[in-house]
């Protein structure tokens, strides 16, 4: 009986439909390169849209492919004293089904870029060295970056959690990268409102895996809202009271991760 479950649980996460603007740029586009410029000076993103471009190696191995992107936050390089602050959230939606390895992915994944370090730059690349405590070996990030008028453009790889990343690595293909876009503000920049909080994790156990053991435990809680005996917040993944078709819905995103 847990074997029948399982699969057919497994069936309805793959039917899940995916989600998504289609910020993907035109299968052939050019890899972005970085055109350089001068980027001192505070910067903000409220929200932007992320343009993201995959190699025609890796559209070629996927079928169904949606990614939507945004990025919201902030960047500040002082010329002066050669420091820079990140405090940025990027939000990527992947929706794609590989045949070859019979597998679909349609997750959300969120990243919080808040550090900061001294910044120099090397033609068309931005390099940011962070500050690090206790003797550890600062890891720099490079990224190519272009400024335009009162913008600034920065090359990112799209972060992917290590399970797709090694997919992509075991083929040996390029990750993806996303153009991340900010908005040149005089003085300190406001943050505006909060971005969205990421969803609730589904992995109840606490185990780093959202797993059968998981669905049990949220089967166990379907149908459940507050007032109700044995109710449990953690499984409500959207928070309106109750444990219904929408958590599901939710937690199925997640399974697998």
């Amino acid at each position: 009986m847990r074997f029948f479950l399982r699969w057919n649980f497994v069936g309805l996460l793959l039917l899940c439909p995916a989600i998504g603007h289609a910020q993907l740029m035109e299968p052939g586009a050019e890899k972005p390169e970085g055109e350089g410029g001068d980027p001192a000076g505070a910067w903000m993103a409220d929200s932007t849209a992320m343009p993201v471009w995959a190699s025609a190696a890796l559209l070629g191995l996927v079928e169904n492919e949606s990614i939507d992107g945004t990025v919201f936050g902030t960047l500040k390089l002082d010329a002066g004293s050669g420091a820079y602050e990140t405090d940025y959230v990027t939000s990527v939606k992947v929706a794609l089904t590989i045949p070859l390895l019979g597998q679909s992915i349609d997750s959300t994944f969120v990243d919080t870029f808040k550090q900061a370090g001294a910044f120099s730059v090397e033609d068309t690349s931005l390099i940011l060295t962070p500050t690090v405590e206790g003797g550890e070996a600062a890891v720099s990030d490079t990224l190519g970056f272009t400024t335009r008028d009162d913008s600034l453009f920065l090359i990112q790889v799209v972060p992917l959690p290590p399970q797709y990343a090694g997919i992509m690595a075991n083929f040996g293909l390029e990750a993806p990268l996303a153009i991340l876009g900010f908005a040149k503000v005089e003085g300190e920049p406001d943050p505006g409102p909060d971005p969205p909080e990421p969803p609730m994790t589904a992995d109840f156990d606490g185990n780093e895996s959202v797993d059968f053991q998981d669905f049990l435990a949220f089967a166990q809680q379907y149908g459940r809202s507050e007032g109700d005996q044995g109710y449990d917040a953690r499984f409500d993944l959207n928070g309106n009271g109750s444990v219904d078709f929408q958590d599901f819905l939710a937690f199925a995103q997640q399974y697998g991760q």
